[in-house]
């Protein structure tokens, strides 16, 4: 089958097939899945897909569905799709099992302010998950995040964005899309106009952006403006409100003056506007008319990433209101020429089979490997600068805390340390603890702490108790073991270490608990990621074998 997908030879095309090419749908997991997402396109000509964790198990698994899935839509609508997937890195990576561990967003960030990390090595993570994303079928990332992370409580984005500064943000995230297009992935900039001032996560409300022009001029546009001009394929809307160029208080996907006015007019982009998922509550609460209403503010390709009721009304509620001149057809046609262009780029770049079908070389390993060794960051300096041999770990076993992540961590400091039978005592506590299991931690470290000398390596240092602690302010029982912990420390006169495997932010409140209760400062170490590289990276740490070199990309305070 020879494919055409210039849009001469495709604007003849009925207004169906059209509207088709500007929905990018979700399905469910294996056979099912495919089956529930050939009705959906037979009946509305969907002509792109997204991926997640449910249709990635494995390599194998996931090469398998984007060749079903490719041959499916081309069948259909005799234009490829692009078959889309979230693969920044670090929290929010959709394929995991066999392929390279990307670190994510800060952890690069931190490597490269103080672990001798080059933007070409950035460049060259982005260029390896583009190949690996290749080899597999899928031909567009939705990555980097481009957000600049001001906001310290900020529940969504946080340790997926490079950090508060705007050109450091703008510098890596472009080097990392350069990576992506020169490996022939498409790279998506998101979520414009900038969600890193934000305090409410968009898959639950809508949140807020209150800053004036001269301010998102000066930090939130500052790394749109360099990957638009950079010539960045792709961008996504935030679903959030920025009242100071929308007076209606419309989310940004939703408004004409976000879209057309600044992101096509004043920012000059000429690619794919592409939607945040439209059944995220921000949305999907407040506007039943969405989909009109973003095709009408400017949206290219609507993302809509789970019921094949609402991808068939998309289709249809489009389609009406194109009949009815809500929607001019030429804006529709304008959208779909963008779309047929990216598609004739891409398939250009490289051959949609062309790479071999190996995925996480040992050069790949190697350097993902080094930026997570690198990046781990002292938050601060206590008294201690590596735990002595028998210190004893609570590890707190991590999960996920937004909408944004979808896939259970199976890696683990408790059981690396005691693969590597190494000289650190350690014991594991839920998320969540609850005060029998904050009791039992503790009882495991009075009894390894309390052993003779005989039992641990010889050391002139105090062994420590350390804590493992995951997003520690969102959880009251981690706080419960923190403050538990104090006590402990305190009577014992041990020295404490905290790593903090998410949000280098929890910093202060962990400090302010010591201080609460007179005892030396702890050292505080980040990590910014609980994963297989990250784990690896801190089990080092722990066992002496790594200094920790990263420079935090946010500024944490108290």
């Amino acid at each position: 089958m020879i494919e055409h997908t210039s849009w001469q030879y495709k604007k003849h095309l009925p207004l169906e097939w059209k509207i088709g090419q500007m929905l990018a749908v979700g399905f469910p997991a294996g056979a099912d899945g495919i089956a529930s997402l050939a009705r959906v396109v037979k009946a509305s000509y969907a002509g792109n897909v997204i991926l997640f964790t449910r249709n990635t198990p494995d390599v194998a698994e996931t090469r398998k569905t984007a060749a079903s899935v490719k041959t499916l839509i081309r069948e259909v609508t005799g234009v490829s799709p692009l078959i889309a997937i979230d693969q920044e890195g670090g929290i929010v990576a959709r394929l995991k099992g066999g392929l390279t561990p990307l670190p994510g967003a800060m952890a690069q960030a931190a490597a490269y302010l103080g672990g001798g990390i080059q933007k070409s090595d950035i460049k060259a993570l982005g260029k390896i998950c583009a190949e690996e994303l290749r080899s597999l079928g899928i031909n567009w990332n939705l990555a980097p995040v481009a957000d600049v992370n001001s906001n310290p409580s900020n529940p969504v984005i946080g340790v997926r964005s490079y950090g508060e500064n705007p050109k450091l943000v703008a510098d890596l995230a472009s080097a990392f899309a350069a990576g992506l297009e020169e490996g022939g992935v498409l790279a998506t900039a998101k979520h414009f106009p900038g969600h890193g001032d934000t305090s409410v996560d968009s898959h639950l409300d809508i949140p807020l952006v209150p800053h004036g022009i001269e301010r998102l001029e000066a930090i939130e546009f500052v790394p749109f403006r360099r990957l638009v001009d950079e010539g960045i394929p792709a961008v996504m809307t935030a679903h959030i409100r920025l009242p100071s160029v929308e007076p209606d208080m419309l989310p940004a996907t939703l408004s004409s003056r976000v879209l057309q006015g600044l992101l096509r007019k004043k920012l000059g982009f000429e690619g794919i506007i592409c939607s945040d998922c439209m059944e995220m509550k921000a949305i999907a609460d407040h506007f039943p008319n969405a989909f009109v209403m973003a095709v009408k503010a400017g949206v290219d390709i609507l993302f809509i990433s789970h019921t094949a009721e609402k991808q068939l009304y998309a289709a249809h509620s489009i389609y009406e209101a194109v009949k009815k001149s809500e929607i001019a057809e030429s804006q529709i046609d304008a959208s779909v020429e963008r779309i047929l262009a990216a598609k004739e780029k891409i398939n250009q770049t490289s051959a949609f089979d062309a790479y071999k079908k190996t995925v996480a070389g040992p050069h790949a390993v190697a350097l993902a490997k080094k930026i997570s060794r690198t990046s781990l960051s002292v938050l601060a300096q206590g008294s201690i600068t590596k735990p002595p041999s028998g210190s004893v770990l609570v590890d707190v076993v991590p999960g996920n805390i937004t909408n944004a992540e979808d896939s259970l961590h199976s890696v683990s400091i408790h059981a690396e340390l005691t693969r590597q039978n190494a000289p650190i005592f350690s014991c594991a506590v839920p998320l969540n603890p609850k005060e029998e299991d904050i009791a039992a931690a503790l009882s495991c470290a009075e009894r390894y702490l309390s052993a003779p000398a005989s039992a641990i390596q010889e050391t002139e240092a105090k062994p420590a108790l350390i804590l493992a602690l995951h997003a520690p302010m969102l959880h009251s029982g981690q706080m419960k073991l923190v403050q538990a912990s104090v006590r402990f420390a305190q009577d014992r006169s041990c020295p404490l270490l905290v790593i903090l495997t998410r949000n280098p932010y929890d910093a202060p409140s962990i400090a302010k608990e010591a201080a609460r209760a007179n005892l030396p400062a702890p050292t505080i170490v980040c990590s910014y990621e609980y994963s297989e590289a990250s784990v690896a990276s801190i089990v080092a740490f722990l066992t002496g074998k790594l200094e920790a070199k990263g420079i935090c990309p946010v500024t944490v305070e108290g």
